[in-house]
């Protein structure tokens, strides 16, 4: 059976000419596309990856526009351009910085973490830190975790626990499980 679009979907018009399955536009190069697991609702969020500049976190909402677009001028700190996009850009880095590996913080190990979203920066290896608002649809702080080298990958196991990959690739590797700095 061949898959089809919902009719809630924000584009979907039945046999009208819109393609029914798109339901947000403008990405490009996304890696993740993670979904708030402590939200009311689907509350999901996607890493992009860009041409050099304007790398991004987005929350997707159904129906929008993200900015990409043909002859994009790195221009996501010029705010919102009604003609190209409908929503900005949570954060965004310029120089690139390549978030990957969005996790959302589900334990208790560090109760005052719980809820966070953690990230990797694909190009240095900093795991990036950011808090979400009240209503868990943007950031309201962003630290770098510069003492831990995460490599690979960022994960929540299913007990709750955050862990990042320490190396790995074309180096040794190991699994290290973050827990709080004693006192």
């Amino acid at each position: 059976m061949p898959l089809t679009a919902l009719p809630d979907n924000p584009f979907y018009d039945g046999d009208s000419p819109n393609v029914d399955s798109i339901y947000s536009y403008g990405h490009r190069n996304p890696f993740d596309f993670p979904f708030d697991p402590l939200s009311v609702g689907v509350r999901m969020f996607v890493s992009e990856n860009g041409p050099g500049c304007d790398h991004e976190i987005n929350f997707i909402q159904p129906g929008n526009n993200y900015s990409w677009h043909a002859g994009y001028q790195c221009d996501d700190a010029a705010g919102l351009d009604p003609a190209r996009n409908t929503i900005p850009p949570m954060p965004f880095w310029t120089p690139p910085t390549a978030p990957v590996g969005i996790t959302f913080c589900t334990g208790d190990d560090i109760p005052e973490r719980r809820g966070d979203v953690f990230l990797r920066s694909d190009l240095d290896s900093t795991l990036h830190h950011l808090k979400l608002n009240f209503a868990r649809n943007g950031f309201v702080s962003h630290s770098a975790l510069t003492d831990v080298y995460c490599r690979t990958d960022v994960f929540t196991g299913s007990e709750g626990a955050w862990y990042f990959v320490q190396g790995g690739g074309f180096e040794p590797g190991a699994l290290r499980r973050l827990v709080r700095r004693a006192p």
